[in-house]
């Protein structure tokens, strides 16, 4: 019996690695096959749609970067973002810190609450206080500019998805020289050329 399931397991074994290896060989020869390769690359081409790229990335920052399989981008998006918030955020606080003092000091007297802020007089928290709202509020502009970025990014890029560079277009960049009327002048030339 011990000897019956091993020569079972070993028959299954053989047909599972035989056939294994058959669907390989198949495989192997139709990617051989000329213009297989391309028609398998027309059948696999995925399109891409600008409005959807973009409206993912509306609803969801990165999620347009992902669907157009920009995957290093989404990093960036949320590194920008992050960045901006915690910018805006600690100015915020620095802001509300500078402005508890100023309304302690004229509450009790010019007397001075935070141990941090002793050093400052009451025109330096009133310059620290529009500095830091200053800045706040430039972070929370930028993250608003990088947030739209990050849509105009997803929508650029799926158009770009689409866009396909022949082999067939060269550009060059040639020495030149060019008459100024009384005298030669060296310049450079910029030609781009289609090839048959």
């Amino acid at each position: 019996m011990k000897f019956l399931t091993y020569k079972a397991f070993l028959t299954v074994l053989l047909i599972l690695t035989g056939s294994a290896s058959i669907l390989h060989a198949q495989n192997s020869a139709v990617d051989t096959l000329p213009g297989a390769n391309e028609s398998l690359e027309t059948t696999n081409k995925r399109n891409y749609n600008p409005n959807t790229a973009a409206l993912l990335s509306t609803v969801l920052p990165g999620s347009g970067q992902f669907y157009n399989r920009s995957y290093w981008k989404i990093p960036l998006v949320y590194g920008g973002l992050l960045t901006f918030g915690y910018l805006a955020y600690w100015n915020n606080e620095q802001a509300q810190a500078f402005q508890d003092e100023l309304d302690y000091r004229n509450a009790n007297n010019n007397e001075k609450n935070d141990p941090s802020l002793e050093i400052y007089s009451n025109s330096s928290l009133e310059n620290g206080r529009d500095q830091s709202t200053r800045y706040r509020d430039m972070n929370i502009i930028l993250g608003v500019l990088w947030y739209g970025l990050n849509i105009m990014d997803a929508y650029v890029d799926a158009h770009l998805k689409e866009f396909e560079v022949s082999d067939n277009l060269a550009i060059g960049i040639n020495p030149e020289m060019y008459s100024n009327g009384t005298r030669m002048q060296p310049g450079l030339s910029i030609g781009l050329k289609i090839r048959p």
